[in-house]
């Protein structure tokens, strides 16, 4: 169960459900050896689905505020994303 951060009143919860739950980015289910490149990865939806399937991934996000949201999503669920 990944324990996701998130801000109130803003897309967050929609972009989560969006991208992790419903895979809308289209991510294959195994993804062991594969490297995932996430630019602009916001709170890190698609960076942690990836790495739940096994890929191995770096993630960028340039906005301050999504980034610490993104490294706090990271660190929470123990996840090895290199950002």
């Amino acid at each position: 169960m990944i324990k996701w951060h998130h801000r109130q009143n803003t897309n967050d919860l929609g972009i989560i459900d969006q991208v992790y739950t419903n895979n809308v980015c289209h991510l294959p289910e195994d993804m062991f050896g594969m490297l995932f490149v996430d630019i602009g990865a916001h709170i890190g939806a698609a960076s942690v689905l990836a790495a739940t399937r096994g890929a191995k991934v770096v993630a960028y996000e340039p906005e301050v505020s999504n980034y610490q949201i993104l490294l706090q999503n990271i660190e929470e669920n123990n996840f090895k994303i290199t950002w």
